[in-house]
């Protein structure tokens, strides 16, 4: 069975650039990670994050409602465990592309210009 909590620690570790073991619950997503300057040009570590927890929230039917806000480590968490519970393909799906993401940070200039152009 899937791990959907060690998941989401992994995702948020590697958008912030910091270790899983430096994470606890009680952290704040907007306040306790330092996070590159918004710009119109490029994502930074919460705009991801903002995109995690839109899907998530859309497929679960709570999107822009109060009802499953997002401010810590524990509550992106539970959401993510939620969104498994409710739809597991959709969330292993979106599993799937964090790690393809991960992949191609790693990999050539030429080849992350290949994938965004054709998706291959």
């Amino acid at each position: 069975m899937l791990d959907i909590r060690q998941r989401a620690l992994k995702r948020i570790a590697w958008v912030f650039n910091t270790q899983v073991s430096h994470l606890n619950p009680a952290m704040n997503l907007t306040t306790d990670f330092p996070v590159k300057k918004p710009s119109l040009f490029a994502e930074n570590e919460l705009d991801k994050i903002g995109y995690d927890i839109q899907e998530a929230q859309e497929k679960l039917g709570v999107w822009g409602t109060y009802e499953m806000t997002v401010h810590t480590i524990g509550d992106y968490c539970m959401l993510m465990e939620r969104y498994y519970a409710h739809d597991p393909k959709e969330c292993v799906k979106m599993f799937c592309a964090w790690n393809r993401e991960v992949r191609m940070s790693n990999a050539k200039r030429w080849r992350r210009t290949i994938y965004s152009i054709f998706g291959i």
